[in-house]
This record gives C-alpha cells, structure tokens and sequence, in this order.
C-alpha cells in the first residue's frame, strides 16, 4: 500500500523497534506484518522497509530529539533509572582482554601446581618431569 502514513505511528514503531532491538528496515517491516505487538501500533497500515528506510532517514535527528525527551519522562515517571544507564559505546584500547587473562591465570596455575613441593630454586621443568613420572605410576 503506497500513500501517507501517519508519522506518529511510524515514529511509535520506530520507537518500539529500538526497544526490540531491531534495527534494520526490512526485519522492522516483517515485524509489522507479522507480529501482533506492532500491528497493535499500525493498525491497518502496512509499510514495508523503503518507507520505514526514508522515514528514518528523512527525520533521524527528530528521532533522537524525541527518544531523549521520552527517556526524560520516563525517568521523571520512575520508569527508569538514568545513574544506571549507559549509551556509550566508546572503544578503548586496554591491555585486559578476556583471552589473554585467562591464559595467563591457566599459566599462573600451571606454575603453581609445577612449583608446588620442589625444593626452593628447582627449575620448573624438574618439577614438571616429576609431576608426569609420579600421574605415570598411579595409572
């Protein structure tokens, strides 16, 4: 169906969209096809993705000024908690990666299962051979 659409509901699906963490046109539009809680939204209407693609492109910065003054009143209303809020999606170069401390913690316990009763000032690697020949002997 080609013609107008009201722009408060198609602000309302846009809104509830982000919501749903959909954020791309044509799964938005398959939604308001299929799924009850946006067809609650259009009624009637049915918009597919090249219009909700040039509504979102045409009033994106209405969009933003709208979703920070409906924030605003959901925090005034007690809906939401904006000190536990966080919308900042900065990239910050770290030296604490995931991968790299869980293989420094597995290193870390590698050494201390070795080190555990060798003789003080023992290499590593004594101890390591050690470890295997007594596993050997219990198996």
């Amino acid at each position: 169906m080609t013609g107008y659409y009201d722009p408060g509901m198609m602000l309302m699906v846009w809104f509830f969209a982000y919501c749903d963490r959909s954020w791309h046109c044509r799964e938005v539009s398959q939604r308001v096809r299929y799924d009850v809680r946006y067809r609650y939204f259009v009624g009637s209407q049915r918009p597919d993705f090249r219009t909700l693609n040039r509504f979102r492109h045409d009033h994106l910065d209405l969009l933003a000024d709208y979703f920070a003054a409906l924030v605003r009143h959901c925090e005034e209303l007690g809906l939401i908690d904006s000190s536990i809020v966080d919308l900042d999606g900065t990239k910050l170069r770290a030296n604490a990666s995931g991968r790299k401390r869980a293989k420094d913690s597995l290193r870390q316990e590698i050494v201390n299962e070795f080190t555990r009763g060798r003789p003080e000032g023992a290499p590593v690697h004594c101890c390591a051979t050690a470890s295997h020949q007594a596993s050997d002997r219990v198996e």
